[in-house]
Protein backbone atom coordinates (compact mmCIF):
# COMPACT_ATOMS: atom_id res chain seq x y z
CA UNK A 1 0.00 0.00 0.00
CA UNK A 2 3.41 2.22 1.08
CA UNK A 3 4.71 1.32 -2.60
CA UNK A 4 1.41 2.47 -4.59
CA UNK A 5 0.77 5.64 -2.39
CA UNK A 6 4.43 6.36 -3.20
CA UNK A 7 3.65 5.96 -7.17
CA UNK A 8 -0.14 7.99 -7.32
CA UNK A 9 1.96 10.59 -5.17
CA UNK A 10 4.95 10.77 -7.81
CA UNK A 11 2.41 11.06 -10.61
CA UNK A 12 0.08 13.75 -9.34
CA UNK A 13 3.39 15.78 -8.27
CA UNK A 14 4.26 15.57 -12.04
CA UNK A 15 0.37 16.57 -12.82
CA UNK A 16 1.05 19.78 -10.74
CA UNK A 17 4.25 20.39 -11.93
CA UNK A 18 3.30 20.22 -15.32
CA UNK A 19 0.41 23.02 -15.20
CA UNK A 20 3.02 25.40 -13.76
CA UNK A 21 5.63 24.97 -16.19
CA UNK A 22 3.15 24.68 -19.21
CA UNK A 23 4.64 27.24 -21.27
CA UNK A 24 7.89 25.44 -21.18
CA UNK A 25 7.16 21.27 -20.52
CA UNK A 26 6.53 19.06 -22.96
CA UNK A 27 4.50 15.65 -22.66
CA UNK A 28 5.84 13.19 -24.18
CA UNK A 29 4.91 8.85 -24.81
CA UNK A 30 7.11 6.10 -24.70
CA UNK A 31 6.27 2.01 -25.34
CA UNK A 32 8.97 -0.23 -25.53
CA UNK A 33 10.03 -4.12 -25.66
CA UNK A 34 12.31 -5.59 -23.02
CA UNK A 35 14.47 -8.83 -22.55
CA UNK A 36 15.02 -9.57 -19.22
CA UNK A 37 17.10 -11.78 -17.22
CA UNK A 38 17.35 -12.43 -13.31
CA UNK A 39 20.89 -13.40 -11.48
CA UNK A 40 19.36 -16.54 -10.00
CA UNK A 41 20.58 -19.55 -11.19
CA UNK A 42 19.96 -20.92 -14.92
CA UNK A 43 18.01 -17.79 -15.44
CA UNK A 44 16.27 -17.75 -18.90
CA UNK A 45 16.12 -14.71 -20.79
CA UNK A 46 12.46 -13.27 -21.36
CA UNK A 47 10.47 -10.76 -23.02
CA UNK A 48 8.73 -8.14 -21.22
CA UNK A 49 6.67 -4.47 -22.70
CA UNK A 50 6.76 -1.58 -21.02
CA UNK A 51 4.97 2.12 -21.42
CA UNK A 52 5.70 5.71 -20.08
CA UNK A 53 4.45 9.14 -19.99
CA UNK A 54 6.81 11.68 -19.11
CA UNK A 55 7.48 15.62 -19.02
CA UNK A 56 10.63 17.18 -21.16
CA UNK A 57 11.16 20.32 -19.11
CA UNK A 58 14.05 21.19 -21.38
CA UNK A 59 15.45 18.97 -24.14
CA UNK A 60 18.05 17.34 -21.77
CA UNK A 61 15.67 16.49 -18.37
CA UNK A 62 12.36 14.25 -18.36
CA UNK A 63 10.66 13.23 -15.26
CA UNK A 64 7.58 10.70 -15.88
CA UNK A 65 5.76 7.81 -14.15
CA UNK A 66 6.23 3.96 -16.37
CA UNK A 67 4.79 0.92 -16.02
CA UNK A 68 6.14 -2.36 -17.32
CA UNK A 69 5.64 -6.39 -17.51
CA UNK A 70 8.83 -8.03 -17.11
CA UNK A 71 8.74 -11.90 -17.54
CA UNK A 72 10.66 -14.55 -15.16
CA UNK A 73 12.07 -18.07 -15.35
CA UNK A 74 14.66 -19.85 -13.79
CA UNK A 75 15.78 -22.91 -12.15
CA UNK A 76 16.90 -23.75 -8.19
CA UNK A 77 18.17 -26.47 -7.36
CA UNK A 78 16.73 -27.58 -3.63
CA UNK A 79 16.28 -30.10 -0.61
CA UNK A 80 14.18 -33.04 -1.88
CA UNK A 81 17.64 -33.08 -4.92
CA UNK A 82 15.62 -32.03 -7.64
CA UNK A 83 15.18 -28.97 -9.99
CA UNK A 84 12.72 -26.85 -9.06
CA UNK A 85 10.84 -24.91 -12.51
CA UNK A 86 10.52 -21.31 -11.30
CA UNK A 87 8.28 -18.86 -13.53
CA UNK A 88 6.75 -15.94 -13.44
CA UNK A 89 6.37 -12.45 -13.73
CA UNK A 90 7.49 -8.65 -11.98
CA UNK A 91 5.30 -5.61 -13.20
CA UNK A 92 7.37 -2.40 -11.63
CA UNK A 93 5.00 0.86 -11.49
CA UNK A 94 7.64 3.76 -11.37
CA UNK A 95 8.80 6.94 -11.33
CA UNK A 96 11.56 8.19 -13.49
CA UNK A 97 13.85 10.62 -13.83
CA UNK A 98 16.46 10.97 -16.93
CA UNK A 99 19.29 13.54 -17.85
CA UNK A 100 20.42 13.80 -21.50
CA UNK A 101 23.94 14.53 -22.45
CA UNK A 102 23.27 16.39 -25.85
CA UNK A 103 20.45 17.75 -27.40
CA UNK A 104 21.79 16.58 -30.68
CA UNK A 105 20.51 13.81 -33.01
CA UNK A 106 22.25 11.40 -30.98
CA UNK A 107 21.61 11.32 -27.43
CA UNK A 108 23.18 9.76 -24.63
CA UNK A 109 21.02 9.66 -21.08
CA UNK A 110 21.26 8.71 -17.59
CA UNK A 111 18.36 7.92 -15.80
CA UNK A 112 16.82 6.01 -12.70
CA UNK A 113 13.32 4.60 -12.04
CA UNK A 114 12.30 3.99 -8.80
CA UNK A 115 8.34 2.63 -6.97
CA UNK A 116 6.43 -0.40 -6.40
CA UNK A 117 7.06 -3.69 -7.94
CA UNK A 118 4.31 -6.58 -8.11
CA UNK A 119 5.71 -9.81 -8.18
CA UNK A 120 4.44 -12.85 -8.49
CA UNK A 121 6.16 -16.10 -8.93
CA UNK A 122 4.90 -19.91 -9.35
CA UNK A 123 7.15 -23.23 -8.80
CA UNK A 124 6.61 -26.48 -10.54
CA UNK A 125 7.72 -29.51 -9.43
CA UNK A 126 7.61 -32.70 -10.86
CA UNK A 127 5.43 -30.57 -13.37
CA UNK A 128 3.00 -29.12 -11.52
CA UNK A 129 2.27 -26.24 -9.80
CA UNK A 130 2.87 -26.82 -5.57
CA UNK A 131 3.52 -22.69 -5.16
CA UNK A 132 2.28 -19.12 -6.22
CA UNK A 133 3.26 -16.22 -4.23
CA UNK A 134 2.77 -12.45 -4.63
CA UNK A 135 4.07 -9.78 -3.15
CA UNK A 136 5.13 -5.94 -3.41
CA UNK A 137 8.26 -4.45 -3.00
CA UNK A 138 9.61 -1.21 -3.50
CA UNK A 139 12.64 -0.80 -5.75
CA UNK A 140 14.29 1.40 -8.03
CA UNK A 141 16.82 0.82 -11.46
CA UNK A 142 19.70 2.74 -12.63
CA UNK A 143 19.68 3.22 -16.73
CA UNK A 144 22.00 4.06 -19.34
CA UNK A 145 20.58 4.94 -22.74
CA UNK A 146 20.75 6.70 -25.80
CA UNK A 147 18.20 7.59 -28.28
CA UNK A 148 18.08 9.02 -32.02
CA UNK A 149 15.67 12.08 -32.41
CA UNK A 150 13.53 12.29 -35.71
CA UNK A 151 11.28 14.83 -35.79
CA UNK A 152 9.59 14.55 -32.89
CA UNK A 153 9.85 11.08 -32.72
CA UNK A 154 12.90 9.71 -30.38
CA UNK A 155 14.38 5.96 -31.08
CA UNK A 156 16.18 4.77 -28.03
CA UNK A 157 17.88 1.15 -26.66
CA UNK A 158 19.06 1.64 -22.78
CA UNK A 159 19.87 -0.65 -19.77
CA UNK A 160 18.96 -0.93 -16.58
CA UNK A 161 19.91 -3.22 -13.32
CA UNK A 162 16.66 -3.62 -11.19
CA UNK A 163 17.07 -4.03 -7.56
CA UNK A 164 14.35 -5.02 -5.14
CA UNK A 165 14.64 -4.22 -1.31
CA UNK A 166 13.46 -6.09 1.36
CA UNK A 167 13.24 -9.30 -0.28
CA UNK A 168 11.59 -13.07 1.02
CA UNK A 169 12.88 -16.32 -0.28
CA UNK A 170 9.98 -18.66 -0.86
CA UNK A 171 8.35 -22.16 1.05
CA UNK A 172 5.59 -24.48 0.59
CA UNK A 173 4.86 -27.66 2.07
CA UNK A 174 4.13 -30.92 0.20
CA UNK A 175 2.56 -34.12 2.29
CA UNK A 176 3.24 -32.88 6.32
CA UNK A 177 6.54 -31.24 6.41
CA UNK A 178 7.87 -27.75 4.80
CA UNK A 179 10.44 -28.97 2.56
CA UNK A 180 10.15 -26.89 -0.49
CA UNK A 181 12.44 -23.74 -0.30
CA UNK A 182 13.12 -21.57 -3.12
CA UNK A 183 14.82 -18.02 -3.74
CA UNK A 184 12.81 -15.48 -5.10
CA UNK A 185 14.02 -13.07 -7.75
CA UNK A 186 15.44 -9.63 -6.32
CA UNK A 187 17.73 -8.56 -9.25
CA UNK A 188 17.25 -8.56 -12.71
CA UNK A 189 19.40 -7.05 -15.86
CA UNK A 190 17.04 -5.40 -18.61
CA UNK A 191 17.45 -4.61 -22.11
CA UNK A 192 14.73 -1.99 -23.68
CA UNK A 193 14.52 -0.55 -26.96
CA UNK A 194 11.23 1.38 -27.92
CA UNK A 195 9.89 4.83 -29.00
CA UNK A 196 8.86 8.23 -27.98
CA UNK A 197 6.26 9.87 -29.18
CA UNK A 198 6.53 13.84 -28.58
CA UNK A 199 10.10 13.82 -27.89
CA UNK A 200 11.85 17.03 -28.11
CA UNK A 201 13.34 18.21 -31.94
CA UNK A 202 17.04 18.66 -32.39
CA UNK A 203 18.03 21.91 -30.38
CA UNK A 204 14.74 22.47 -29.55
Amino acid sequence: MKTQSLFYGLFLSLFLLSLSQRSHAQVAFSIHGTGVTSTLDDAKVKPGVGIAAKMYFSPRVALGVSAKYLGLAYDEHQSLGVNLRNKGSIVPLTGMFEYYLTDGFIRPYLGVEAGAYLRTVKVDFQGEQVAKQKDTRFGAAPKAGVALSFGGIGVFAEGSYHLLFGNKNGRTTIGSTTNINWQNPNRLWAVNVGLTFGFPRTNE
